[in-house]
């Protein structure tokens, strides 16, 4: 596991530009939705507005991760940039050559994919500078309300400032607070405040540690953002589960991340510790009446994980991640009292498929003939595809 060099290192002008001007042309491009800034010919091009920018950047968050060709990182020196915006298509499943989709997935597939635009909305998140608002949803799934039981303060991802709080930003800076100049941990150690927290995921509110707030999120980041990740590997992310038991979501894991919008689909129910039954009236319950996140796979009678035909001790597959303790633990094998996650079936900012899963769920068919697969849902419950 190396460090993710989230301090960027390399030239200023990179990310900067002191005047906005050289040899005669501007350094700042903006985009817009349906007009792009993005990396091309290593400089950033494009977009709708070129006027000087707030720290000297060069380009937004959608410029600076975007690009026009299907490389899904960017080397610029001694930089190297990750790309969650290509507009040529990168690979839907891991391949050679530098244009595997990165863990949080990409949002060409909602922008540039086939179908309606319904079909396209259901791929990705709606973000600020990437697309316009839902064209189906008109409310965040699994949580309707925001907080106080008010109309959620975000409403979408796609309007400059949230709606509720206009005088904080919305779109990419809803989930991330860059800090690219933080201290970077060694190799292995989970990030924390000093540099930035895992992926820049803090919450610009409600990050205190009671019930109902949101922390920031900890974890250990693979240094290629997973481009190059293979089964039973250790350059993967390590996605922190908690190694305690706690009567709400644990604090700083992803799952109580992205709880704060969709708390509904989580097995402890409301993170505000209400247990409603929600996924199921408590952890690991059944019958379960929703698939359930933030719970631990347990190696109990008559579960389907244990076993020679269950999950626990196989190789730990990137494209299916489960959620981990962060020290002591084993990368590259799923354990018991690991955890399943939102990310376990979705990506986090796009994919190729419908809901923003990591697969066609239409083509998961149970109890077919021929070999057990072991890809997609039935990573976890193999023997639902023993012929």
């Amino acid at each position: 596991m190396s460090t993710v060099y989230a301090k960027v290192t390399g030239q200023c002008s990179n990310c900067h530009s002191m005047h906005n001007s050289q040899n005669a042309s501007t350094m700042v491009a903006i985009g817009t939705f349906g007009t792009y800034a993005r990396w091309d010919g290593g400089r950033i091009q494009g977009g709708v507005t070129h006027t000087p920018q707030s720290t000297l950047l060069i380009s937004d968050c959608v410029g600076c991760h975007s690009s026009s060709g299907n490389q899904t990182i960017i080397s610029l020196g001694g930089t190297n940039v990750p790309i969650v915006f290509n507009q040529q298509e990168p690979s839907k499943t891991p391949l050679p050559g530098g244009t595997n989709q990165l863990a949080g997935g990409n949002f060409y597939w909602m922008v540039y994919g086939s179908g309606s635009q319904a079909d396209k909305d259901g791929r990705g998140h709606n973000v600020y500078g990437i697309s316009g608002i839902d064209s189906v949803l008109t409310a965040n799934p699994g949580n309707p309300i925001g907080c106080g039981n008010a109309n959620d303060c975000h409403e979408s991802l796609a309007h400059k400032k949230e709606i509720g709080g206009p005088e904080r930003e919305n779109g990419c800076r809803a989930c991330h607070t860059p800090d690219h100049h933080g201290a970077d941990p060694s190799p292995g150690p989970q990030e924390d405040a000093g540099s930035g927290w895992y992926r820049f995921l803090k919450p610009q509110t409600h990050t205190s540690v009671s019930p109902g707030d949101v922390e920031p999120v900890t974890g250990v980041e693979d240094s290629l953002w997973e481009r190059d990740a293979i089964v039973g590997g250790s350059n993967h992310n390590i996605y922190y589960a908690g190694d305690f038991e706690d009567p709400y979501i644990i604090p700083s894991t992803l799952g109580r991340f992205c709880a704060g919008c969709h708390q509904d689909f989580h097995a402890p129910g409301d993170y505000w510790g209400d247990w409603e039954p929600y996924s199921g009236s408590g952890e690991n319950d059944s019958p379960w009446i929703r698939h359930p996140a933030d719970a631990r796979i347990r190696n109990i009678a008559g579960s389907e994980y244990g076993g020679a035909n269950g999950v626990i001790g196989k190789s730990y597959d990137p494209l299916v991640p489960v959620g981990k303790i962060l020290v002591g633990g084993s990368p590259g094998t799923v354990l018991e009292n690991d955890t399943v996650m939102c990310v376990s079936c979705h990506r986090s900012h796009g994919s190729p498929y419908a809901d923003m899963l990591r697969w066609d769920y239409s083509g998961m068919m149970s109890h077919t003939t021929g070999p057990s697969d072991t890809n997609g849902c039935f990573f976890c419950h193999r023997e639902k595809d023993d012929s």
